[in-house]
């Protein structure tokens, strides 16, 4: 992994991970802490594709893309329900 593909994980999974929680309506994570997870899910999606894959299979900005946008995807929400859960729990 080189440092242009991190970049483009790390954007998309921001990109992703804001995207989807806009769209579900999660009060419980703010605009920065969705930017942080997101970037975080992106650069966890990409790696788990790159352990998994391996560099000689598909490469490309295109997969950069799609892996760093399933990660921040992924990983946005679930933090949100969980953040969310014990949010109401606490009170």
């Amino acid at each position: 992994m080189d440092y242009a593909s991190i970049a483009i994980e790390i954007v998309a999974g921001i990109i992703a991970g804001n995207a989807i929680c806009a769209a579900m309506k999660q009060p419980a994570l703010s605009t920065w802490s969705r930017t942080a997870v997101g970037a975080v899910g992106g650069l966890l999606g990409g790696l788990v594709f790159h352990l998994t894959a391996g560099d000689s299979t598909v490469s490309g900005a295109l997969v950069d893309v799609y892996t760093g946008g399933f990660g921040g995807a992924i990983l946005t929400p679930i933090v949100g329900a969980l953040t969310g859960g014990m949010l109401r729990h606490r009170h």
